[in-house]
């Protein structure tokens, strides 16, 4: 799971899924992750759990996206290591 948030991440930003993300992909994911309606940001993160892309979320999409999520709290804070 080491990179799997990343990969997913991409997946989002990449929009027209041509396997690059150009600026106007980057400046629309992060506007949105930013600034969008709450509406936008649910659909946002709900693509972000759906990896496979198919309009539903299993266990091992819930799995790898919650180890990525706590693998960054983790880097970011290492004082929640002792909880």
């Amino acid at each position: 799971y080491e990179h799997a948030g990343a990969a997913i991440l991409f997946r989002a930003f990449d929009t027209d899924g041509d396997g690059n993300i150009d600026s106007t992909e980057l400046a629309a994911g992060l506007s949105l992750w930013c600034r969008g309606s709450q509406s936008d940001r649910i659909r946002a993160a709900f693509c972000l759990f759906d990896a496979d892309g198919d309009g539903t979320i299993d266990l091992g999409e819930m799995k790898r996206y919650l180890a990525s999520v706590f693998k960054v709290a983790l880097a970011s804070k290492p004082e929640l290591r002792a909880v």
